[in-house]
């Protein structure tokens, strides 16, 4: 063989090793798994003030796992395969977003990135368990007594079809409550999605990489108590984070932030969406009228009754009542409170120790407390006339008037949501009505609207009204309006009553006279703020003109 022939067969060889290493499967290809992160950082947004309530009213609904948005930050250590590889990272956040996923620290090519995530269910574990050797275990309703067979699952699809002793038998058709008992889970079947990636590496080694995705299912609010004091100028204001997750990750011991501010987001990028695999039915009693027990129940049911080894995998109907609680011991120390920091136009509050955040599981936190603030209490109603019609006044509304600065005790900025006000009524703390506010920064006043006052009436009417009349088609007089309004008083306390003219947003608003002295109020608007005393009346007259 000449010297060429045997340089063109080296390089044969080569070309066929090659391609033999491209067309292995994955199963051929190193795997190497990290099961979980040593360390998570978490950053939890909103993007407006979210209803606590209302997040606990949708507590278990599948949607409330697509809402919310978080920074999951976590530190894992990843045996690195040479050449060709899987690289698995094992229980991710189950609401994460494939599309962001950024790792750092990685010395291999990813040529590859996958999700995988097929729900661990009943109707799972059943389909990917065809073929499998399982136990059948029927019940005896009278006695008690179980009777197990050993045999093998043959079909799974309009419903469970098992062989027994050669014979081929349909679950649940018996008469008798029957369950199957499963030795393992089956392959591909989780609870948490895996997140895989194939690499390629000049050389194998173990390397500390930093993993980093958004995911939903994690929101947090703020809620507040306002409680006024005897005096009516100063109230106490506490404020309290709540931390929802709505997922079924459970972050352990994680360093927790919170940003607040109205974060943009274009698009509604979504999570994966888990293969849910319902348990087959369709045999007698579950196509009839008759209901007995263990029969016909959906996945979701409190008395479903697949079993695994080492004990269930859903739930028991029958819970016994928990044990009497011991003494509660004395009360610890407050802990610190979340520290505030700017994260450009927006607000970071990071929670001083580290936090346990459950699956499924609401915490609160509080992170405001504020012993004086002080506030001004107004009964407030927005009066005008158009084409010589009265209109506004009525029942005005109750508002709490303050501003954030350090000189009025507050001084810190506030993210938005529901204050609720408990007042000392006759000797007795009460609900004295809740209001919401948005997000409110240091330096502008915070105004917090509250129902209708009951003691207190503006009576507004239109003493005189002349319109405009056109001078040209390009020139009109200006319309002017003489106005008057009785403020009352029925109550026991002397009430400032804030009477604002809605005609002042319109072209070439200008007071012409006024039986008391206009101003502007912490808001930027022009108003009266006038003193009514208990069992009184207080008359204002104005005119004036627009156009």
């Amino acid at each position: 063989m000449t010297v060429a022939a045997v340089r063109a067969f080296r390089r044969l060889l080569a070309l066929t090793a090659a391609a033999t290493a491209l067309a292995l499967p994955a199963a051929a290809q190193t795997v190497s798994v990290s099961p979980r992160a040593e360390a998570r950082d978490v950053v939890i947004y909103r993007s407006q003030p979210v209803d606590t309530a209302r997040l606990a009213a949708m507590r278990g609904s599948p949607g409330l796992r697509q809402q919310g948005l978080a920074l999951i930050v976590e530190t894992r250590t990843i045996d690195v395969p040479a050449g060709e590889g899987v690289v698995r990272f094992e229980n991710v956040a189950d609401g994460i977003i494939t599309a962001s996923v950024v790792i750092d620290g990685l010395p291999a090519r990813i040529t590859e990135q996958n999700t995988d995530f097929d729900l661990l269910t009943p109707g799972g574990l059943i389909r990917r368990s065809v073929g499998e050797v399982v136990r059948r275990v029927r019940t005896n309703p009278e006695t008690g007594a179980e009777t197990v067979d050993v045999g093998v699952l043959r079909a799974a699809n309009d419903g469970v079809a098992l062989e027994i002793n050669g014979r081929l038998e349909a679950l649940q058709c018996s008469g008798q409550p029957e369950r199957l008992v499963l030795d393992r889970v089956p392959d591909g079947l989780t609870d948490q999605p895996v997140l895989s990636l194939r690499t390629r590496a000049t050389r194998a080694g173990r390397h500390r990489v930093t993993l980093a995705y958004l995911a939903t299912g994690l929101q947090w609010s703020a809620d507040y108590v306002a409680r006024p004091s005897e005096d009516g100028r100063t109230l106490a204001l506490e404020g309290w984070i709540t931390l929802i997750n709505a997922g079924a990750t459970t972050f352990d011991n994680v360093e927790l932030q919170l940003v607040a501010g109205e974060l943009n987001r274009e698009g509604q990028t979504r999570p994966i969406q888990p293969a849910r695999i319902s348990r087959p039915v369709g045999c007698w009693p579950m196509d009839t009228t008759t209901e007995v027990p263990g029969f016909g129940l959906p996945d979701s049911g409190l008395e479903d009754v697949m079993m695994m080894r080492g004990g269930p995998v859903a739930y028991a109907s029958a819970v016994p009542p928990p044990p009497a609680p011991p003494p509660a011991p004395p009360a610890p120390p407050a802990p610190p409170r979340p520290e505030e920091s700017d994260l450009g136009d927006y607000k970071l509050y990071t929670l001083p120790e580290p936090v346990t955040v459950a699956a499924r599981q609401t915490k609160q936190v509080q992170f405001l407390a504020q012993p004086e603030v002080a506030y001004t209490r107004l009964h407030r109603s927005w009066v005008s006339a158009y084409e010589g019609r009265v209109s506004g006044g009525g029942r005005p509304q109750i508002v709490f008037e303050s501003l954030n600065s350090e000189a009025e005790g507050l001084g810190r900025a506030l993210p938005g949501g529901r204050v609720l006000v408990m007042a000392d009524i006759a000797g007795r703390r009460m609900a004295a009505g809740s209001a919401t506010f948005r997000d409110n920064p240091i330096g502008l006043p915070l105004t917090l609207t509250f129902g209708q006052a009951l003691d207190v009436e503006v009576i507004p009417r239109v003493v005189e009204h002349q319109p405009g009349q056109w001078l040209s088609q390009r020139q009109r007089e200006a319309s002017r309006s003489a106005m008057a309004a009785v403020l009352r008083n029925t109550g026991r306390e002397t009430v400032t009553v804030e009477i604002v003219p809605s005609a002042q947003h319109e072209t070439g608003f200008r007071i012409l006279e006024e039986s008391h002295p206009l101003a502007r109020n912490p808001r930027g608007e022009l108003s009266w703020r006038i003193t009514v005393p208990a069992g009184e009346s207080v008359e204002l007259t104005w005119t004036y003109q627009v156009g």
